[in-house]
């Protein structure tokens, strides 16, 4: 039958057939297409699915403790190295051998050290060292205005 022209009339029983012009070639290339976006769907699902343990995030404190200065002060060693930064208590005893400033580290130890902390000498990246060393905080009857001559001025 050429294009443009009427299609005669079926006799009974007769079917209409429609032939695609498809071939084997685009059959193959179909199928790909196909398996590739089920692929990509199965990935994109897989990726939403909940972790089985769960992970705690960094900034949640995990169960810190209160410490009086006194027990504070006995930690003021090189094998037992525990400072005080703003009310915070942290335990360097395993980066007290990795201190850029040698042994000045050991100042304070076991004492308050928020004032020495803040100084010139440390670099940017000491801030953000220093909170994996967070162990507790003072306790507040311990934290009054007579260590105000310690601390960074506000």
């Amino acid at each position: 039958m050429v294009a443009g022209t009427a299609m005669p009339p079926l006799q009974e029983g007769e079917e209409i057939t429609y032939v695609l012009p498809i071939s084997s070639l685009d059959i193959i290339i179909y199928t790909i297409i196909i398996m590739l976006i089920l692929y990509i769907i199965k990935q994109l699902l897989r990726k939403k699915k909940a972790p089985s343990v769960i992970i705690p995030k960094a900034e949640e404190p995990i169960s810190l403790n209160y410490y009086t200065k006194e027990e504070i002060s006995k930690h003021n060693k090189r094998n037992d190295c525990w400072l005080i930064i703003d009310d915070k208590v942290y335990d360097v005893t395993s980066y007290v051998d990795n201190h850029t400033g040698g042994d000045s580290i050991l100042n304070y130890a076991g004492d308050d050290n928020t004032k020495p902390f803040y100084g010139d000498q440390h670099p940017a990246k000491a801030f953000q060292i220093i909170d994996d060393y967070l162990i507790g905080y003072v306790k507040k009857e311990d934290i009054n205005d007579n260590d105000s001559d310690n601390k960074k001025d506000n």
